[in-house]
């Protein structure tokens, strides 16, 4: 135990005595640096006539007269465009339920009852019809496809008890 203790105690005197060294080193002052100062002298002076003629040789009072940044002008619209015809409103359609015709027992056509909220009415309608300017293209069993001249899309219908 005497032995462990007195291990301990050189090493915390070794430990102090680096840092104590170490702090010493660092707050030494430096030695001066010698600094030769240079010898300057004049240059030879020049006559009148051969200074104008390098200043006005040199500087092209040109320059400043142009501006530093100039944003380029927006073009001109083209004379012909056609501004784009603002789309019209969306029409508000459900698919309220798809019925199956039989013929003979057999099935033969299939039609849509189609709610339109736009004008509050419900459609019945088969493939080919039309619900104001949106055309019917076909009935599936749980969706109907439709068509408004720029885009398809299905309509589908409503599962009970599932959220929208």
């Amino acid at each position: 135990m005497v032995e462990s203790k007195t291990l301990s105690n050189l090493w915390l005197a070794i430990c102090i005595g680096v840092v104590v060294a170490s702090t010493a080193y660092t707050c030494w002052p430096l030695s001066r640096a010698a600094v030769q100062m240079p010898t300057l002298t004049a240059a030879p002076a020049a006559q009148d006539d051969q200074v104008a003629a390098i200043a006005t040789a040199t500087i092209d009072p040109g320059l400043f007269t142009k501006p530093l940044w100039v944003v380029p002008p927006t073009p001109p619209a083209p004379a012909n465009a056609i501004p784009d015809e603002a789309p019209p409103p969306p029409v508000r359609l459900q698919l309220v339920g798809i019925v199956t015709e039989l013929n003979n027992g057999a099935a033969s056509r299939r039609l849509a009852a189609i709610y339109n909220a736009s004008d509050d009415q419900l459609h019945i309608v088969a493939s080919g019809d039309q619900i104001e300017r949106i055309r019917v293209i076909e009935i599936g069993r749980v969706a109907v496809r439709m068509d408004d001249g720029r885009r398809q899309w299905d309509l589908e219908l409503e599962q009970a008890g599932r959220q929208p």
